[in-house]
């Protein structure tokens, strides 16, 4: 029988990157405890996580977000650990709502890493022209886009202000988006 005085504690250390299609993912690596089987691992977050990740080692394909993870041994001994992934957003500062089917509306690229975007946009007198409350998801859907119109009219060339705010708890962004013609 083994001396369970001796065992170590568990120790999760780990790396997050983005990779080309700005999926983020995470690697991690455990040591100590009593690994004579194996570990097990149970993952949480504050955003999507596929069901078959959710015990996995490492997880893949993932949005912007905090992840935890709680490793456990043969023992029932455990440790915990978090991990953030940020995905960097692209926001254009030019569309051309010309119906070339070319930048027509206002494609943020990663947003729909996001759980939760408010998106609103204003003339240069402040009114508000264009408002989206929902997921990344959801905006990236083309249909649900600004497409530089007001009531179904075409707005004339110019710039507008935007503030872009994501997840309620992050970051706001704010700037000018123009529409050319």
């Amino acid at each position: 029988m083994k001396d369970l005085s001796n065992t170590n504690d568990i120790s999760v250390t780990g790396q997050t990157n983005i990779d080309a299609q700005y999926q983020g993912n995470i690697d991690i690596t455990v040591t100590g405890g009593d690994s004579i089987d194996t570990y097990t691992y149970l993952w949480a977050s504050n955003t999507y996580i596929p069901d078959e990740q959710k015990t996995n080692e490492d997880l893949t394909s993932l949005g912007a977000g905090t992840y935890w993870v709680t490793v456990t041994d043969v023992h029932n001994c455990l440790a915990t650990d978090s991990f953030t992934i940020e995905i960097p957003l692209i926001i254009p500062t030019l569309i051309t709502p010309n119906d070339d089917k070319h930048n027509d509306t206002w494609n943020i690229t990663n947003i729909d890493s996001y759980k939760n975007v408010h998106i609103e946009v204003f003339n240069r007198w402040g009114n508000v022209l264009f408002t989206f409350d929902g997921s990344g998801l959801e905006y990236k859907d083309t249909d649900n886009q600004w497409n530089g119109t007001y009531k179904g009219k075409k707005l004339p060339m110019g710039s507008y202000v935007y503030i872009l705010s994501l997840n309620k708890d992050q970051e706001t962004y704010n700037g000018v988006v123009t529409i050319k013609y």
